[in-house]
């Protein structure tokens, strides 16, 4: 669970994960909720040849078709992803920004040492199955990936049955 991985972070329990959610990211380097303040790096995987590449989610903004006030709704996306606007929701909140440029912003990156790290592996992301049950599929890779990494079980065992635990999840 993300929550799980968190909190071990946090409480320096862990020595390294594969997973980092940018909305609990800022967290990290807070001295009153961390016990790891500026120990944590964000990096690409050890051993990974071609760069990192996590995974896209979906948030979209958009105007339907028929908005009763499109001008007023196009303006008001054009202000929430504008850089100034990012840039202070970075900052205030800890919003992972939707462009670019904020993350090389000096003030963003003194609060937040690793946007660079995290700018770059955005860049090479790649999209987010599009799959009814990845909620449960990803919960299934989690457990069993966890299961081999503690040696509860052999890595190609874990890997097999969470293929069949998977494959069953996708008849669903």
């Amino acid at each position: 669970m993300s929550s799980e991985v968190r909190d071990a972070l946090m409480q320096g329990t862990t020595a390294m994960s594969i997973e980092l959610w940018p909305s609990w990211a800022p967290s990290l380097d807070d001295p009153e909720k961390s016990r790891v303040p500026g120990k944590i790096e964000v990096v690409a995987a050890p051993g990974q040849n071609v760069g990192s590449s996590p995974m896209l989610g979906a948030w979209l903004l958009a105007v339907p078709a028929d908005a009763p006030n499109p001008e007023l709704a196009r303006a008001f996306i054009d202000f929430v992803t504008s850089a100034d606007f990012q840039k202070r929701l970075a900052l205030e909140i800890g919003q992972p920004p939707t462009r670019a440029s904020v993350y090389g912003d000096a003030d963003v990156i003194a609060k937040y040492r690793w946007y660079p790290n995290q700018l770059e592996a955005l860049e090479n992301a790649t999209p987010r199955p599009r799959i009814r049950q990845w909620s449960r599929v990803e919960a299934i890779l989690g457990d069993y990936l966890q299961l081999a990494l503690i040696g509860e079980l052999d890595a190609a065992i874990a890997l097999e049955e969470a293929n069949d635990q998977i494959e069953k999840a996708l008849r669903r």
